[in-house]
């Protein structure tokens, strides 16, 4: 048995790829509520089984969920 691949939904990758952003400016960039921003945040740090946004981009990138450029703003 191996380990499931991990997925993630288009707003959590839109999240993902913004976490070098303040809250309240990832809110507003994909026009939702601060908190909707969180929870989003809550379900990436759980999938990747980390506790900080560097550590949540670190563990996106080394597992092929996302490449670098996709956080150059």
């Amino acid at each position: 048995m191996g380990l499931e691949p991990i997925t993630l939904t288009s707003r959590e990758y839109d999240v993902l790829t913004r976490l070098g952003m303040t809250t309240s400016a990832i809110a507003e960039d994909l026009e939702v509520t601060v908190g909707t921003v969180n929870k989003y945040y809550y379900r990436l740090s759980a999938k990747l089984n980390a506790s900080t946004r560097a550590e949540i981009i670190i563990k996106a990138l080394r597992l092929g969920l996302v490449k670098v450029w996709e956080f150059i703003v």
